[in-house]
């Protein structure tokens, strides 16, 4: 029998090829796409009803999804149940699940494990994950920004899930005096708040503002302050770090 050699690695403990030699049969293993969450409400005495699935600046979120991953093995009797045994310790627990075809990413969700067909030295397994609905990206995206001074926007790509931002002044370079502060207005049709950020070293989650699929700009400006006056400086510059946690279906 070939050796099996793609295959998916479970919280990064197990690999079903590497350490189970299990073939992954992926025309028969399927990812479900995400039914949309739906908010509506009946009112009485108008047409239809009222939908505010969509109330967050236009964003659509999502119900959990089923992924199935079909494994099966020929061989060695003790191999096989050694196979079975590891495979079944996952059984009912949350894990991450990164795909040899795919190891930028991973899944997230509770498995179930089931042995579908089994005799003396083959068996078939079914593992099925109440999955989240996007795939997230293993690590960050990160921008870093050294030339931000007065006014700047930048612009952002983001893959399909919306996400928060986290910023992080690392520091400031100034010609004179006095105290500072990076003002970040995220430029969308709906949402306008502006975050005053006046201490370098310290991040913060821009919670109320998701950064959708596609590119959206976030503008910045450099601040002096000078008791009560605040007023945009060039002469300050700022090195910035943006990072953010990039999903798709």
């Amino acid at each position: 029998m070939m050796k099996a050699i793609e295959g998916i690695s479970i919280n990064g403990e197990l690999h079903t090829a590497h350490d189970l030699d299990l073939l992954w049969l992926k025309g028969a293993s399927v990812a479900q796409s995400p039914e949309p969450k739906r908010l509506r409400e009946e009112i009485p005495g108008r047409d239809g009803v009222m939908e505010y699935s969509d109330y967050y600046d236009g964003i659509t979120f999502f119900e959990n999804r089923e992924i199935t991953y079909r494994f099966c093995f020929y061989g060695d009797h003790a191999k096989l149940c050694a196979a079975q045994d590891a495979l079944l310790r996952y059984h009912g627990r949350s894990v991450n699940i990164v795909e040899d075809s795919d190891r930028d990413f991973f899944v997230r969700g509770s498995v179930s494990v089931a042995v579908d067909e089994h005799g003396y030295n083959y068996a078939y397994f079914t593992l099925t994950v109440d999955a989240e609905p996007y795939r997230r990206r293993i690590s960050p995206t990160v921008c870093h920004l050294t030339d931000i001074s007065g006014t700047k926007v930048i612009e952002l790509s983001n893959n399909t899930m919306p996400v928060q931002l986290t910023v992080c002044i690392n520091s400031f370079t100034n010609t004179g005096s006095g105290t500072y502060s990076l003002l970040i207005t995220p430029l969308t049709s709906l949402f306008s708040a502006r975050i005053f950020k006046s201490q370098a070293g310290e991040s913060i989650v821009i919670k109320d503002f998701l950064l959708k699929g596609g590119v959206q700009r976030v503008q910045f400006d450099t601040q002096a302050h000078a008791g009560a006056s605040v007023h945009t400086d060039p002469n300050i510059t700022a090195d910035v770090t943006i990072s953010y946690t990039e999903g798709k279906f």
